[in-house]
């Protein structure tokens, strides 16, 4: 699910469940590859001559929530109208 876009560009594809991919259109030298996801630091990778293969590891990103938990409350989620018309059947 990595998204993989070419820097400066909106051309790109996204990888399947193994990190596969295939990119839409042919890659040149000195192009630059970049690769993100929710969570990771985004990677940015220079195509070199002849190059057909990437492997790419990806470093977690330090997220910081601001704000304080509320626990003197239950959370209780609105229902949709569907939900609502489901629960009279």
């Amino acid at each position: 699910g990595l998204s993989v876009v070419l820097k400066g560009t909106k051309i790109g594809t996204a990888t399947d469940f193994e990190g596969k991919y295939t990119f839409p259109q042919k890659l040149k030298e000195g192009d630059v590859l970049v690769f993100s996801f929710l969570g990771y630091s985004p990677k940015r990778v220079k195509i070199v001559q002849d190059q057909t293969v990437l492997n790419v590891t990806m470093d977690a990103e330090l997220v910081e929530l601001m704000g304080a938990v509320d626990t003197n409350q239950t959370y209780k989620s609105k229902r949709t109208l569907w939900q609502k018309i489901k629960g009279i059947f």
